[in-house]
């Protein structure tokens, strides 16, 4: 399995940009996956009943209750495996967040949502063939990001995957905030309750933080391609992405 993540600013596109990009790439028959598409391509259960049921629901349901039992079974299963796998990594995390001087109830759920991207790094390793390509919006760099300060991010790197491919997806602070207003979900769990200013410090230091680890992986080896959303918007954001995967994927 080879690694492709998206890191930036929330609100700087990378949702957006990676499932398009992943429904161009999947038509034009490239071997991409996100999370969804390792979810149906690997249902939870065989049993017969389970089947039965399945052909007994509208097509929206049987999608909703495969997508349910894979997060209850596969992905539980998982997160169990984690601090035994990753345990360094784990640790180094729950650390980063504690120094940040964020509340205690952040911290956990911050360590919970890191726990999800190495659980989805276990189940897609495991399930993926060799030459079959992951995409991540919320893959381990951008874990990082989102501590805001990790301190320095070479001391890092031996602790996360190999990322083969970094999209750096930039993005104006003033546009990031727009987006973030109007878009159909809500504010980050860690801007919620905060003035734009103190969102704006926040979004600030992240923007160092981005900075700081695309020039760590590049001088390790990563591949990296900047993708501005002010400068193409979307649309061309998301083309530029399919054009460079696509190229690195020949390579």
């Amino acid at each position: 399995m080879r690694r492709i993540e998206f890191t930036g600013l929330p609100g700087s596109g990378k949702s957006s940009i990676v499932k398009e990009a992943e429904r161009t790439l999947c038509v034009a028959g490239s071997p991409c996956f996100d999370r969804d598409r390792v979810a149906a391509l690997y249902p939870p259960a065989s049993s017969s009943t389970f089947t039965a049921v399945q052909w007994l629901l509208p097509p929206a349901w049987r999608e909703r209750v495969a997508r349910r039992l894979f997060w209850a079974r596969v992905v539980s299963e998982a997160r169990g495996r984690v601090p035994g796998t990753f345990p360094a990594l784990l640790s180094a995390i729950q650390r980063g967040a504690e120094s940040g001087g964020e509340p205690a109830e952040f911290v956990e759920r911050f360590v919970g949502y890191a726990t999800d991207v190495l659980a989805w790094h276990l189940i897609a390793s495991e399930r993926l063939a060799a030459r079959d390509v992951f995409l991540c919006d919320e893959g381990f760099v951008q874990r990082l990001v989102s501590l805001v300060s990790p301190g320095d991010a070479k001391s890092w790197l031996p602790l996360i995957p190999p990322v083969d491919l970094l999209f750096v997806v930039r993005a104006r602070r003033a546009t990031c905030m727009e987006r973030m207003q109007h878009r159909p979900r809500r504010l980050p769990n860690r801007f919620v309750g905060r003035s734009p200013a103190e969102i704006d410090t926040a979004l600030f230091r992240m923007e160092g933080t981005v900075s700081e680890l695309e020039v760590a992986l590049r001088e390790a080896g990563t591949s990296v391609v900047r993708v501005d959303t002010d400068e193409l918007g979307l649309g061309a954001a998301t083309a530029l992405v399919v054009a460079a995967t696509t190229e690195w994927m020949r390579t």
